[in-house]
């Protein structure tokens, strides 16, 4: 189940969908899991059950890794979901390689307070590593854009205001 949270928010972050009661709800479960396991292995030290309770310390120590793998995982999914669409541009693209193919993954800011947050797919078949571009304030440029390596030719642009 924690796992299963986890990828269900970071996918849902992903897809610029920012539902914060079902956020804090997801995260309300995840401590209450967490309270009701941590529960159960005090009360099987106490009865000296060492085996169950062992099982349980098990249990959290490998799962707190994979949530986190889970937390990272929302890009990869929305890739995989969105994937029967980008196939024909792709596949246009490897057979003429000429600029990157960039689409749009929208504005995940959390209020327009926060300036802009767009976030957008890049297809980037020449193979060479993509350039981060970090403009110093005052320079004319709006915004300043972070490039994250996703998988293969697939590349994530963060563009912000900051």
């Amino acid at each position: 189940m924690p796992i299963v949270l986890a990828t269900l928010l970071s996918t849902m972050e992903s897809f610029g969908l920012r539902v914060l009661v079902f956020g804090l709800f997801c995260v309300a479960l995840l401590l209450v899991w967490l309270m009701v396991t941590l529960g159960r292995m005090i009360g099987h030290l106490l009865e000296r059950r060492w085996a169950e309770a062992a099982t349980r310390l098990l249990l959290l120590l490998m799962l707190w890794p994979m949530i986190g793998l889970g937390f990272r995982s929302g890009h990869y999914v929305h890739l995989a979901a969105m994937y029967p669409s980008y196939r024909a541009d792709t596949m246009a693209a490897r057979t003429a390689c000429g600029e990157d193919i960039r689409f749009p993954w929208g504005d995940h800011a959390a209020s327009p307070m926060d300036g802009i947050h767009f976030e957008t797919l890049i297809y980037h078949c020449t193979g060479a590593a993509l350039v981060d571009q970090v403009h110093p304030p005052g320079a004319g440029e709006l915004l300043n854009s972070r490039n994250e390596h996703l998988l293969g030719p697939w590349y994530i642009e963060h563009a912000t205001t900051d």
